[in-house]
């Protein structure tokens, strides 16, 4: 009676677990990923953070890369849940004309496709910054379905790019009581840039890990005193002195 018992726990709670863990988990030398007999296409987005949050956007802010970059290049991968082929395959993307507002001179998105015996692409999206002076342009690329690959789970069927020649604030920058707000206090164009400075960043990290970012808090307060300790004036903004909260 124990032993159907566990048997049963193990098909009905544990096997579905083992089934997706080796579903996402990459194998060097096999890299055997399969799903039926069709292959389907996700966006797999960069991660950075310490607990790898995964998301379904990238954010570029030119000024961050100084006044002679002109272009810059945003990397993501397409993956294949599925089988793979012996030849190269085309990956087909649309552009979602209801949740874009970049134009095509904006940016360049060149032909793309998943190599012979293999899982995944790494996809380059070049932006420009003419014409984008004090404004944030957005593209939504979703996967178009062809001969060889079908969309895959809804969650990660699209991407979703936000660049300009101007900071862009991370859009939970106040959303929730673990935001960025919580860490860094009030928005301004003054304050993300010194953050992003002092931690040696192009933007934010995911939320999600406590002790990483109340480590991030206490390096830029230290950079604060350190800046205002070296400078004739203390960092000022629209919104008077700088400072960031304590006892996060």
């Amino acid at each position: 009676m124990l032993k159907e018992w566990i048997m049963n726990y193990y098909i009905e709670r544990l096997l579905p677990v083992v089934l997706l863990t080796f579903l996402f988990s990459s194998c060097e030398k096999n890299e055997v990923e399969l799903y039926g007999e069709d292959a389907y296409l996700v966006f797999e987005m960069p991660t950075s953070g310490r607990d790898n949050t995964p998301r379904d956007s990238l954010i570029l802010s030119f000024p961050l890369k100084g006044d002679d970059c002109t272009e810059d290049t945003l990397w993501f991968k397409m993956r294949v849940i599925g089988r793979s082929a012996p030849f190269d395959r085309e990956v087909t993307f649309r552009v979602n004309a209801e949740g874009t507002t970049a134009k095509a001179e904006n940016y360049k998105l060149e032909s793309c496709y998943i190599p012979a015996d293999s899982f995944k692409v790494d996809v380059p999206l070049v932006v420009y910054r003419a014409g984008l002076k004090d404004t944030i342009v957005r593209l939504e690329l979703n996967i178009e379905p062809n001969q060889y690959f079908g969309i895959g789970f809804s969650d990660v069927d699209k991407g979703i790019f936000l660049w300009g020649d101007t900071m862009i604030m991370p859009d939970n920058w106040y959303t929730g009581f673990d935001s960025y707000f919580r860490y860094f206090g009030e928005y301004t164009e003054t304050r993300y840039v010194f953050i992003l400075q002092s931690l040696g960043f192009d933007e934010l990290p995911p939320l999600g890990d406590y002790l990483t970012f109340k480590e991030y808090n206490r390096k830029v307060r230290a950079a604060l005193y350190e800046y205002n300790q070296t400078h004739e004036e203390p960092l000022s903004d629209e919104l008077g002195l700088v400072s960031f909260p304590e006892n996060v």
